[in-house]
């Protein structure tokens, strides 16, 4: 199947912003394989309470697949799979919590490259098995849920722990096994969105900046608003603007902004010569109790904007990232240039809803007989 698969390789462009020469030695993939559906498709989007002069409009990027392949993982993956088959990967070996996006887009990915095997540690983080670990299970992953020792592990050296894991397995198996990150986040992760960027750049006929003063997504592991920062650097150097003419504001979910920012500058040095991320995007701690757990406030507001606009959050990360960017809209915080809109990039994340309904219990409408 290895050649197979190698025939699914598309030879890979960058954007006409990146110029290989001024980048040198950068990781530049040279092969992509097609899973996501691509431009995804932007809306008007009326956020409640708003102030009349604010407009945000919508990237659905939670369109990027089906149910299995939904949301911005599948972008990295184009790249970090099209790398695995190149390099003839017999196993992909990858982790995260137990319902990680990440871990579910790479399984199921997989599962459409002619079943290329899949193997995922996850740590064990909910005693529920619906949601995405449902999905990994359905697409023929192999899990194994990852011990204390292990976690212990992990969160020393986050890093380099799912390589480690790839050379125990390929030892045992005799086989070419390749590692993906937690996350997808590495440098040949980080141009799925930075590509994402050439893609709205094309949308908009290469005038971003004349509709949006502001880009907003998530931060959730860094790859994300790593490629976005990068890609809009480059795209204003393109166009001679500043930031002040189009900005990245980022809402970090998971940790705190200086420890995300140490972080991408790690992550985008490989691909990318120019300014660290502080001089790249701005990120605002929208963890609020803590990665993963939700206030009623939270709750509650991910619930009205699913009533009054039809849009669904998650509530780990995607949920935040609009709660975060609401209070600062609302409150005056922040506002997009007048004339201009701010684009929220919609970055899915919906199936481990149904891993943890009871979450909304209190905040929904009841059953009625």
């Amino acid at each position: 199947m290895a050649e197979a698969r190698k025939r699914l390789l598309i030879p890979y462009q960058p954007p006409a912003f990146y110029v290989p020469s001024a980048h040198p030695n950068a990781v530049i993939p040279q092969v992509r394989v097609a899973l996501a559906n691509l431009p995804t498709p932007i809306f008007p989007w009326t956020l409640p309470e708003l102030p009349e002069d604010v407009a945000v409009d919508i990237k659905r990027d939670d369109y990027t697949g089906g149910v299995e392949l939904t949301g911005n993982k599948v972008r990295k993956l184009e790249f970090l799979l099209g790398d695995a088959i190149a390099q003839s990967a017999d196993i992909v070996v990858s982790a995260g919590g137990t319902q990680s996006n990440h871990a579910r887009a790479t399984a199921a990915a997989c599962a459409r490259l002619y079943g290329l095997p899949c193997v995922l540690y996850l740590r064990k983080d909910s005693e529920g098995r619906n949601g995405n670990l449902l999905i990994d299970r359905m697409v023929g992953a192999t899990v194994h849920e990852v011990t204390a020792a292990q976690v212990k592990e992990w969160k020393e050296e986050t890093v380099h722990w799912v390589e480690r894991r790839a050379e125990v397995l390929a030892e045992a198996t005799k086989s070419k096994v390749v590692g993906i990150p937690i996350g997808g986040s590495n440098a040949l992760g980080c141009w799925g969105y930075l590509h994402a960027i050439g893609e709205l750049s094309a949308q908009l006929d290469n005038n971003i900046e004349s509709t949006y003063s502001d880009i907003v997504a998530c931060t959730g592991s860094g790859a994300t608003a790593g490629g976005l920062g990068v890609g809009l650097h480059l795209y204003r150097q393109s166009k001679n603007i500043d930031t002040s003419s189009l900005g990245l504001r980022s809402y970090g979910v998971s940790d705190s902004p200086d420890y995300f920012l140490d972080y991408i500058d790690g992550i985008i040095a490989p691909i990318f010569t120019g300014p660290k991320a502080r001089d790249l995007l701005t990120i605002t701690d929208a963890k609020g109790l803590g990665y993963a757990k939700s206030t009623t406030e939270e709750l509650q507001f991910i619930s009205r904007v699913a009533r009054e606009t039809g849009v669904i959050f998650d509530f780990c990360y995607t949920g935040k990232t609009v709660f975060g960017m609401w209070k600062d809209l609302t409150s005056g915080a922040w506002r997009p240039q007048p004339g201009k809109k701010a684009l929220f990039i919609h970055t899915g994340g919906g199936p481990s809803l149904f891993d943890r309904a009871d979450l909304f219990n209190d905040v929904l409408p009841p059953l009625e007989a």
